[in-house]
């Protein structure tokens, strides 16, 4: 018989990896929704460049995770950084690269 002694990944995890700034900071800037529903506060962003970010604490405007993931292999984390920071320029939105994080992480649902 065998027996498994690391973690199985199934339907009850979640993962994520975001470059972007915390969305209390900025969702007015970026034209995000605010919305409370069960006394906790939900964010929705109609955009091309950027998404919502739930991670277990926090909502986070990152550019998009396929994009990071894709962009990991020839940038830098400090330049995909820079690149937030002036796609939210492009925008209109002045964003202090110093706001800007890199998260990742991992968490059970169940």
């Amino acid at each position: 018989m065998k027996i498994r002694n690391s973690f199985v990944t199934n339907s009850s995890s979640s993962s994520f990896i975001l470059i972007g700034v915390n969305a209390d900071n900025y969702f007015e800037k970026f034209g995000a929704e605010k919305y409370k529903s069960c006394g906790e506060n939900y964010y929705e962003l109609k955009d091309d460049t950027f998404e919502i970010v739930k991670t277990e604490y926090y909502y986070y405007i990152s550019l998009f995770e396929s994009y990071i993931r894709k962009s990991l292999y020839d940038k830098t984390v400090n330049q995909l950084k820079l690149e937030f920071v002036e796609n939210s320029r492009n925008k209109g939105i002045e964003v202090s690269p110093d706001d800007v994080c890199f998260e990742y992480g991992g968490y059970y649902n169940g």
